[in-house]
């Protein structure tokens, strides 16, 4: 009988266990603001979408929207990069 319990356990966990942790990562992705620097920003937020398979396009925006004002302030002035990348350049 514990044998099938703990084949049910594995079972369970592969398949409930990786949308929670899925979930998870959205969660703090979605509650993501620039507070310090923006290099502590960026560390944070690769940290993160390391972990999601997420258009560039999304990231982008995302990465725009948790910054503080006045860096948005100064972005906002360039052309917008349709790399991820070159865009988090521009902001540290």
């Amino acid at each position: 009988m514990f044998d099938l319990y703990k084949d049910f356990e594995v079972e369970f966990k592969a398949v409930f266990g990786e949308m929670d942790k899925k979930k998870a990562i959205e969660r703090q992705f979605v509650k993501l603001k620039q507070t310090g620097s923006v290099s502590y920003y960026t560390a944070q937020f690769r940290q993160i979408i390391s972990r999601l398979h997420w258009e560039d396009e999304t990231l982008i925006t995302k990465f725009y929207e948790g910054l503080k004002k006045y860096i948005k302030d100064e972005i906002a002035k360039e052309d917008r990069s349709k790399e991820l990348t070159k865009y988090i350049e521009r902001a540290v």
